[in-house]
């Protein structure tokens, strides 16, 4: 069996030359980077649960943004090249995903201690005059 390239799998840019695509064409190529990033994690997902590991979660966004900063690159580039047809950038009027709201998250107090005791106890054998020594240099380097 032969390998493919990506886009015959997708129809949305079949045989166009760059100059006459449209932007409902370049939506459709998106939505199609999605649906292959979300069923790519899916395969890795589905390998992870039977190995006991955690899943990824994943919605196929960042594959969007990846493909509209490429998109725009190439637009960018080929209308400095003066390319026939190219007047404008379409690829900045695609759609965009919201942005989640950040999520601040911080360490317990029992995972902060399990952090602190790896980070300054492994080493010597001497474990209170490590804890002092890198204390101090950890304390005095941001400080």
């Amino acid at each position: 069996m032969q390998a493919k390239s990506c886009l015959e799998h997708c129809p949305a840019l079949a045989n166009v030359e760059f100059a006459a695509i449209a932007l409902s064409q370049l939506e459709q190529l998106s939505h199609w980077a999605e649906l292959r990033a979300r069923k790519r994690t899916a395969v890795r997902n589905r390998t992870r649960a039977d190995e006991g590991r955690p899943q990824f979660a994943y919605q196929g966004h960042s594959a969007v943004e990846h493909l509209r900063a490429f998109l725009s690159f190439a637009y960018k580039l080929a209308s400095g090249d003066r390319t026939t047809g190219v007047s404008e950038n379409i690829a900045i009027k695609m759609s965009r995903f919201p942005r989640p709201d950040v999520q601040k998250r911080s360490y317990s107090a029992e995972r902060l201690e399990e952090v602190w005791r790896a980070l300054f106890t492994s080493g010597s054998d001497d474990v209170e005059l490590d804890v002092r020594s890198r204390t101090a240099t950890f304390l005095g380097a941001s400080g």
